[in-house]
């Protein structure tokens, strides 16, 4: 493996062992891709932990946007994950998700909302553009396999999200909107994976191994009642893969 993409497998070791083990779980074919994909989520995400004045924090997201443009023009820039995403072969469809990745992430950093509702929506369109071409990328671009991969990334982040407002807000759900609304969406997504197609989960395996695994942990943290479920479902995805 070239040096960058063992830089993108260390990223991932050191940032995100989720990330980490889908790589390791994947079909070798597909691991180049998936090292340059997701270590350039982990290198985004780490952005607000690395800075402590919200200039800063918009002069690396820039930086990330204006070295993606270079890159597509032709030039690329001495980091490795840009250099790994250069050899790796995207097809146009997957750098265009790129991109949207990284202007999403820089609208997620500069939004001044307070409001609880807006964060979950941009939660779920996180998840949608970071979970969605997994499934190409996995080696799976039938049809229903970018929906369901979108549908069980927005449940994994939205049960994460759960649990962080659990522990900021213990109020149960039935008398917390916030919660009993994020339990909606919760359920609205896992409604929709489980419309998915048998041989579309079979095709996602690598995917819900690590997911179900984590999900299971979130959900266990949230006894009451109102939360079943949420836990029911990953304990079922857990079952299944």
């Amino acid at each position: 493996m070239a040096s960058e993409f063992e830089a993108c497998t260390d990223t991932l070791r050191k940032q995100s062992r989720p990330f980490y083990r889908l790589w390791s779980v994947a079909p070798a074919l597909a691991q180049p891709k998936l090292a340059a994909y997701l270590a350039l989520i982990c290198e985004l995400q780490r952005i607000p932990d690395l800075v402590k004045e919200p200039l800063m924090g918009d002069i690396r997201f820039a930086w990330w946007r204006e070295a993606f443009d270079d890159l597509k023009a032709g030039t690329i820039r001495q980091h490795p994950v840009l250099q790994a995403i250069a050899k790796a072969g995207f097809d146009t469809d997957s750098m265009s998700s790129i991109e949207a990745i990284i202007h999403h992430s820089e609208e997620m950093w500069q939004r001044d909302s307070t409001d609880a509702l807006d964060l979950i929506d941009s939660i779920e369109k996180s998840a949608a553009l970071r979970f969605g071409p997994l499934a190409t990328l996995l080696g799976h671009g039938g049809d229903d396999h970018p929906t369901a991969a979108a549908a069980i990334g927005r449940s994994f982040m939205l049960t994460a999200l759960l649990v962080a407002l659990r522990a900021e807000t213990p109020a149960e759900a039935s008398t917390n909107s916030t919660q009993h609304q994020l339990i909606e969406r919760i359920q609205s997504a896992n409604a929709r994976f489980n419309a998915s197609e048998a041989a579309t989960r079979r095709a996602l395996r690598p995917l819900l191994v690590v997911l179900a695994g984590q999900g299971a942990k979130l959900a266990g943290r949230m006894p009451s009642p109102l939360f079943e479920p949420v836990d029911a479902f990953w304990r079922l995805v857990r079952a299944r893969a």
